[in-house]
């Protein structure tokens, strides 16, 4: 099977082999969202198989648990926080209505938080 998040025009790919039954889709994106607001680096590569990617358009694709690790890591130190909005599934596709992010980077620059454009989504 094969996951992927969109965030912000982003995808993560959570390659092939990545799940193992079909999750439910609530608790996978409610254990996603723990997993990150815990800084659980390990927890979230769990997640990912050796070729998962994070994609952000116009920029070249995160690739790699290593790479996947340093993106987790840079997260912790700023103590990203995500927040998401209702959850739906249809088919092997998980709908997510918005992410809210809040970071010590963005505090910096002034802001609150970033709310991520709707269509944020895992495919299973």
């Amino acid at each position: 099977m094969r996951r992927v998040l969109w965030v912000v025009a982003a995808w993560i790919a959570l390659g092939p082999g990545a799940c193992t039954g079909r999750p439910d889709p609530i608790a996978f994106v409610d254990r996603y969202v723990q997993l990150h607001r815990a800084a659980d680096i390990d927890g979230l590569l769990a997640l990912h198989t050796s070729d998962s990617e994070f994609l952000i358009p116009g920029q070249e694709p995160i690739r790699g648990r290593a790479a996947l690790r340093d993106l987790f890591e840079w997260d912790a130190v700023l103590g990203s926080q995500l927040t998401v909005g209702a959850i739906h599934a249809e088919g092997e596709t998980i709908f997510i209505d918005r992410i809210t992010e809040r970071s010590k980077w963005f505090e910096g620059i002034g802001l609150e938080s970033v709310r991520y454009r709707e269509g944020t989504r895992f495919v299973l």
